[in-house]
């Protein structure tokens, strides 16, 4: 049941992220907008924690990856509430993820 709510969070985490900028599109600011080399870190970081869920260290991983992330797509047009969405990746505290 432990790896299964891991799992559960995990998910809600990437869709949360996904819908944060799902309306971005690469091109629209140029240079600003480029966000290739992070989304390619968090997708590396979320098949690592997925791979380990009790682990802190890849779920801290993860959720520094995220708000490195969530910050790049602040130079791209049409994404809003980035701000709320990096302080609820900030908000997981990853030493407690196991008593959900």
């Amino acid at each position: 049941m432990k790896k299964t709510n891991s799992k559960r969070i995990a998910t809600m985490m990437v869709v949360a992220l996904v819908f944060s900028f799902s309306s971005c599109e690469k091109n629209d600011n140029g240079p600003a907008c480029n966000w290739d080399k992070e989304y390619a870190d968090y997708e590396a970081k979320l098949n690592a924690y997925a791979a380990d869920v009790s682990s802190v260290s890849k779920c801290n991983a993860l959720k520094q990856s995220a708000i490195n992330l969530l910050g790049k797509l602040k130079g791209c047009s049409g994404v809003g509430e980035i701000e709320a969405a990096i302080n609820q990746w900030k908000d997981i505290n990853c030493n407690n993820l196991s008593h959900f």
